[in-house]
């Protein structure tokens, strides 16, 4: 037993218990080495994070940066952590504020004592590993900051999902009904748009094995496909090794799919060791990931949720690290794909009971089933649940289930079955199905020599994370987290029922049976990529397009016009006067809520910046705000309202340093306080466009003189007091000056050409954040002539 301090408190959720048939034979060798990885809470003052259960398709996404800097690891608590390693003589080898981790090293007596363990060697007929049974435990000082220990226990909790087909290539005759394909024919058979997937990067978990350039190169070359670039990502010491076990299989499968069905995408392959602390820490290292950036994670892997006589395998506290990653991972717009696995409903655990694998079980992933193709011919072909050489796994979970988890909210019109075991409610698998039978499978190469064709829920994952890649590249934004858009009625005719009867009962455990609509064998079935892209493309843009007529008006009111997104801006919302007179001496501006902002910055009766406000609710008849400010007169810069109404001035020439200036004047002080006043890291500059976006970075859009010749967005992080630029880029856009350039929320860059165009009308362009700027997801006209008395701008009210 082991020997707990007075201070110490024991962590909730890490409780263990020996694998199934486990018996302990030995203590841990005292003088083992090891490493461990403590996660911890977010930052104390952290916002709280939107639901991603209520998600919309194109939803506002946050970058790995941002995410890092709200919702991180404080320096605070990461100081606190790491003074408790240093003090019980751990060494602290990492320190992560995104992965909200410290990763320590000592020896197995220096764990012990540490976090109140006793650390032991536990034999199975299958395994032996270093093994502990109770919870871990902390001293109180940092019970509150610590939400688990990772890495003392290192049993395996990862097995691939794959399976082989048992034909020789003489079976494989053309008038077999099932026969190995390619990963490009079938993602022809389920519709993908052939465009691509250039300017995206695929994340791809392996938890042993790896591979050799020259298989990847027999394999392309077989398929008729480029070699994509592939880099290997190393995680707690795991790399790249290949060698002739299933491991390296499986690899080559993940890579061999994902890269020929989205050609042009970077495959990034992360190599993690196959314990608890392999998976939080391959999750937390892939989703924050700001060097290889992938936006699509394929997981060909999982592990029973229960597979011991005294219950969960798996601590609780894991699994809330790895859900709670994957709620990070939606909030940044990155999609997870996890297989459901392939010994049906029985999960190979031999209870006679129904099991589900975690993470497919996550309600953060997308779970991908297993079916069979058959009776291909052109576009036509027959699809199954797959249940012969291997079978579907799908049921309803175990963990994902009141107490622990609230059900997903999203699935409750599914008709999700009660479990086959007890008939509580859970989480249901899979959310979707494609491609797996071996049979119908892929033929790898490995060691340089063909295996013949392999399939497996293995190969779904991974297809249909090439095609949210290829669907990103094609809208220039991520498709994100998909779940709560999939179980929508609208998206029904994404799927193809897959609705035989069949069941994927196995292992001497009770099954669920295939039937209309979803069901826990294949979800809703498999999906049609270009139907899927085309109901998540947007409107021809999103928002309304804004115009403020501010002289030559007929009446010599300032006017107001409002273009809807969702007609192409070619249906005018409102045409109305405002209460204001025609009026040049300063800036105006749409608020969010569609209020009318000016700020009179020449001219004013006190020889001070005044704010007026006109509310869109009174037909912009009403002032809502009119107050002078702290500020003097002053047209050496620009001038905005904040969503908050506090007041930013941002100049940008004749400062004393020669850099530019912000200062911000609080709405709650009457603009009499000023929050801020600082010199940022731009030299002065008119080149372009300054704005001060919704969380305070500074923005400039430079629009001439640059040296490609095309526009760049530089931005500046209110975090580092503007000394840190967190973006330099070129955009697809070459220098232009007649119109009106803007960010969105999102950071997608929007430019309203107003003068020679070439139909005479007003036109909107807009380019992605997510391709870099290099994709353009709107380009129409509108309803507008071209107008140059007043101000153009894109709303998202």
């Amino acid at each position: 037993m082991p020997t707990i301090p007075a201070n110490y408190r024991a962590l909730a959720g890490s409780r263990r218990t020996p694998r199934k048939g486990a018996l302990r034979t030995a203590d841990a060798s005292p003088d083992e080495q090891i490493d461990v990885s403590l996660r911890l809470r977010r930052r104390p003052d952290a916002p709280a994070l939107s639901d991603p259960a209520r998600a919309k398709p194109g939803a506002t996404t946050l970058s790995r940066e941002d995410f890092a800097a709200r919702y991180g690891a404080s320096a605070v608590d990461l100081d606190q952590v790491a003074a408790f390693a240093t003090g019980a003589g751990l060494a602290v080898v990492e320190r992560s504020v995104a992965r909200r981790t410290v990763v320590v090293r000592g020896t197995v007596a220096q764990m012990n004592a540490a976090f109140g363990v006793d650390l032991g060697i536990y034999k199975t007929a299958a395994e032996t590993y270093r093994g502990r049974d109770g919870e871990i435990h902390v001293p109180t000082a940092i019970h509150d900051i610590v939400e688990g220990v990772f890495g003392l226990d290192n049993r395996r909790m990862a097995e691939p999902m794959l399976r082989f087909s048992g034909r020789t290539p003489a079976d494989n005759a053309p008038a077999q009904a099932t026969v190995p394909m390619t990963p490009q024919a079938v993602a022809q058979l389920y519709g993908f748009p052939a465009t691509g997937a250039a300017g995206q990067t695929i994340g791809i978990f392996e938890f042993g094995g790896g591979y050799l350039a020259s298989d990847l190169q027999l394999f392309f070359s077989s398929v008729q496909a480029p070699v994509p670039s592939v880099t290997p990502v190393s995680i707690l010491g795991q790399e790249n090794n290949p060698g002739s076990d299933s491991y390296t299989t499986e690899t080559l499968l993940d890579i061999g799919v994902s890269g020929a069905a989205a050609q042009g995408a970077r495959l990034a392959v992360y190599f993690a060791p196959w314990t608890e602390q392999g998976w939080v820490d391959i999750v937390t290292t892939a989703i924050h990931d700001t060097v290889n950036r992938p936006s699509v994670i394929s997981i060909s892997y999982g592990w029973p949720e229960n597979d011991t006589i005294n219950g969960l395998t798996w601590s609780l506290a894991a699994i809330q690290a790895v859900n709670t990653t994957f709620q990070e991972a939606a909030a940044m717009g990155v999609s997870v794909f996890v297989s459901s696995g392939d010994n049906g409903s029985g999960c190979g655990v031999g209870d006679g009971k129904a099991h589900v694998l975690y993470p497919g079980s996550d309600p953060m992933v997308t779970c991908a089933g297993g079916t069979t193709l058959s009776n291909v011919s052109g576009s036509s072909f027959t699809e199954d649940v797959w249940n012969d050489n291997g079978v579907t796994g799908g049921g309803i979970s175990d963990i994902f289930c009141p107490p622990n988890f609230a059900l997903p909210v999203w699935q409750a019109g599914a008709n999700v079955p009660g479990s086959v075991n007890d008939g509580h409610a859970g989480r249901g698998i899979p959310d979707i199905a494609g491609n797996a039978d071996p049979d119908s499978g892929y033929t790898l190469f490995q060691n340089g020599s063909n295996i013949g064709a392999v399939g497996g829920t293995s190969a779904t994952a991974p297809l249909y994370a090439a095609l949210a890649a290829v669907l990103n590249a094609k809208l220039g934004r991520p498709v994100g987290y998909l779940n709560p858009t999939l179980y929508t009625a609208p998206f029904r005719s994404v799927f193809r029922d897959v609705n035989d009867g069949r069941s994927n009962a196995s292992g001497g455990a009770a099954g669920y049976t295939a039937g209309p609509n979803w069901d826990a064998c294949t979800g809703w079935g498999s999906m049609n990529g270009t139907t899927l892209l085309n109901l998540l493309a947007p409107a021809p843009a999103e928002g309304t397009l804004g115009f403020i007529k501010t002289t030559n008006t007929p009446n010599g009111h300032v006017e107001v016009h409002l273009a809807s997104g969702c007609s192409g801006f070619q249906t005018r919302i409102l045409e109305t006067a405002t209460t204001f007179a025609d009026e040049s001496d300063g800036t105006w501006q749409f608020l969010s809520n569609l209020d009318l902002g000016f700020i009179k910055t020449a001219n004013t009766p006190s020889g001070r910046v005044e704010v007026h406000v006109a509310s869109r609710s009174s037909n912009y008849q009403t002032r809502t705000l009119e107050a002078a400010t702290s500020f003097a007169n002053e047209t050496d810069g620009v001038w905005g309202l904040l969503p908050n109404l506090d007041l930013v001035f941002v100049k940008t020439a004749n400062t004393p340093n020669g850099h530019v200036e912000v200062h911000i004047a609080s709405r709650s002080s009457n603009y009499q306080t000023r929050t801020l006043e600082t010199a940022t890291t731009f030299a002065n500059e008119t080149d372009g466009t300054w704005q001060i976006l919704a969380n305070q970075d500074l923005a400039f859009i430079k629009t001439a003189n640059t040296p490609s010749g095309h526009v760049e967005v530089h931005i500046a992080s209110r975090s580092s007091n503007y000394q840190t630029r967190t973006l330099e880029t070129a955009t697809t856009f070459a220098n232009e000056t007649d119109g009106t350039w803007q960010l969105l929320p999102n950071l997608d860059l929007v430019f309203v050409k107003t003068a020679n165009t070439p139909s005479g009308q007003v036109e909107v362009h807009i380019a992605s954040k997510s391709s870099n700027y290099q994709t353009r997801i709107v380009e129409t006209p509108t309803t507008f002539a071209e107008e140059q008395d007043g101000v153009w701008s894109l709303v998202l009210a």
